[in-house]
């Protein structure tokens, strides 16, 4: 058996929004799969795929969000950036193939 290599890019949103659509708003209108957040100059988004196939199977969207630092002790530094997930989505055929992870570690 060959396990296809999955490959994974930086895209423009409207690259994942049908993925993004379908797993995560079914029956909802497909407005209702763009966030806020795609609209910041900062936010990218990661589409994965098998092999040279262009079909996106997996995706994610990544955006700046201040760091909050500990509850207790220093305050965090202010050039601390975290990076928060949202809109991940895997297509229903590829599950448990590594499409997420290969996402996250994109």
């Amino acid at each position: 058996m060959t396990v296809p290599v999955i490959r994974t890019a930086p895209v423009p949103v409207s690259e994942i929004l049908d993925l993004r659509w379908e797993v995560l708003r079914p029956g909802l209108p497909r407005e209702a799969a763009v966030f806020p957040e795609d609209g910041d100059p900062a936010a990218f988004h990661i589409a994965s795929y098998e092999g040279d196939a262009p079909e996106v199977l997996g995706c994610g969207t990544f955006f700046p969000e201040p760091f909050p630092g500990p509850s207790s002790g220093p305050p965090p530094d202010p050039a601390a950036t975290a990076y928060r997930f949202r809109g991940m989505a895997s297509a229903p055929a590829a599950r448990g193939r590594g499409h997420g992870a290969a996402v996250l570690r994109a």
